[in-house]
């Protein structure tokens, strides 16, 4: 329900530590319908094979990670089993998923509680961790976008609170950074 740029923020902020970001933009990521994320890595993959391409074999098709927020986070569980996704960040949407994961959320997000949140993710079958932000604004600049669940839009209306940790995950499960492991 929202434009790529709307994420802007945090999508250059992760591109800026070398990761390719492709942003989709789909009013249908959480139908069940095909994720365009599953697209946009056949694409990428084609383009490291492609000699015509900037992206020309600098590609480590063995470090693909995919996020996403609210329904997007959905499609995100559904990317999850593509072989090639070896880890996900669920934002506001999901507790579980068939790769390592991190999930987000925050106070009066739609997704529930802290312990209700919290007993979700530690039941993973796979590695997982969460974080859940408090003392979210109920609105930014004027603006009351959101004020029914703030929560569900701390990464929109805050980025800078869940930059680094995104980045830190992907630095852990994608490059086996032992410093990033020390933020989980």
């Amino acid at each position: 329900c929202e434009m790529p740029e709307g994420y802007g923020p945090l999508l250059r902020m992760v591109a800026s530590y070398g990761y390719i970001v492709v942003a989709a933009n789909s009013v249908q990521t959480g139908s069940g319908t095909p994720y365009p994320g599953v697209k946009a890595i056949d694409f990428m993959l084609a383009q490291n094979d492609d000699p015509n391409s900037k992206y020309y074999q600098h590609i480590d098709t063995d470090k693909i990670g995919a996020f996403g927020h609210s329904q997007g986070s959905s499609a995100t569980i559904t990317v999850a089993n593509d072989a090639r996704v070896k880890a996900v960040i669920l934002f506001n949407g999901g507790t579980s998923a068939s790769k390592p994961y991190l999930g987000i959320s925050g106070d009066h997000d739609i997704a529930g509680d802290v312990p209700s949140y919290k007993n979700s993710v530690n039941a993973a079958q796979v590695p997982a961790a969460w974080v859940f932000f408090h003392q979210i604004p109920a609105a930014v600049n004027g603006s009351t976008t959101g004020t029914t669940a703030p929560g569900h839009l701390t990464l929109m209306m805050e980025p800078e609170r869940v930059q680094d940790i995104t980045v830190a995950w992907f630095d852990m499960m994608l490059k086996g950074k032992a410093e990033a492991k020390q933020m989980f």
